[in-house]
């Protein structure tokens, strides 16, 4: 059993970028200039941990929980001229503000040591401000998950593992309430691996992802297969792996934010099918084996 409790203060001083005077213009319709007047940021930051590991039945829970209070909180403030042009320049905002996040996860075998079940819960608040032509917009960002999972040892090399994962999150804005979001991403995921002739292993993963937003709408779900065929050697410090990812063509990926004045979303066309050889030696098992 382990339980810490840490306070550290420090500074976070400006970066050179945000020091700079100078306009960059790159892009002409989002300017950005740095501000040579910028004060260091001073945070206080409190941790808290613990850990609980129980070796003969192989149980173990885990917590933990930060706390970050930050003051001269460097922010980009954003004015929106005549030309419609987006300026951008950081800033220092008196005022604190709070960063929080946690989390906790167990995990124990039970059912004469077959099944086995593992979760994961965590969670992020955290506060922030920018000022759009000089009106403080203060956004507030929630967010929890939790993710059970589940393994089931049937035989000596063969087991089914199935997780769920729920994933919520929350911004509002005290200005330009139309923006406010609420995020859900769900995600199923089914594993098999079992032992074949000839000394060969095969694993199958099988995903199911979906998103959904409250301004941006639901977006179809993904379904995403993995397979795998696997052969041991040297007393499995040896693995070959021939893998074939995305078996139904149809990995996307979708990340949904938003910031201080705009929703996104974004779709990412990721590489989709192809197959891939994997030859892997293990130096810890080859390590233990040599001390046994």
């Amino acid at each position: 059993r382990r339980l810490a409790l840490t306070y550290d203060p420090f500074v976070r001083e400006p970066s050179v970028e945000q020091l700079q005077p100078t306009q960059d213009n790159t892009d002409p319709l989002n300017l950005y200039s740095g501000n040579p007047e910028l004060k260091p940021e001073y945070h206080h930051r409190i941790r808290m941990e613990l850990t609980n590991y129980h070796k003969q039945t192989n149980s173990f829970l885990n917590g933990h929980m930060h706390l970050d209070y930050t003051e001269n909180k460097i922010v980009n403030s954003i004015q929106i001229d005549s030309l419609y042009r987006r300026i951008t320049q950081p800033i220092n905002i008196q005022s604190g503000f709070l960063t929080a996040d946690g989390a906790v996860s167990f995990g124990f075998r039970f059912w004469r040591q077959r099944l086995r079940l593992n979760w994961v819960s965590q969670w992020n608040l955290s506060e922030g401000v920018n000022p759009v032509n000089t009106v403080l917009n203060l956004t507030k960002r929630w967010s929890a998950s939790a993710s059970p999972r589940i393994e089931w040892r049937f035989g000596e090399d063969s087991e089914v593992a199935l997780r769920a994962t729920a994933r919520y999150q929350q911004i509002r804005y005290s200005i330009q309430t139309a923006l406010n979001q609420n995020i859900w991403t769900q995600e199923i995921e089914a594993e098999l691996t079992t032992a074949m002739p000839f000394g060969l292993h095969l694993n199958g993963v099988f995903e199911y992802n979906v998103f959904s937003s409250s301004i941006l709408g639901p977006q179809p779900g993904i379904p995403i297969v993995n397979l795998a065929l696997i052969k041991y050697l040297d007393q499995r410090n040896w693995e070959i792996r021939l893998l074939v990812v995305d078996a139904l063509k149809r990995n996307t990926g979708i990340v949904q934010t938003a910031e201080a004045n705009y929703a996104q979303e974004e779709i990412i066309r990721s590489l989709s099918r192809y197959g891939l050889l994997m030859v892997t030696y293990n130096l810890n098992r080859g390590q233990k084996a040599k001390d046994s």
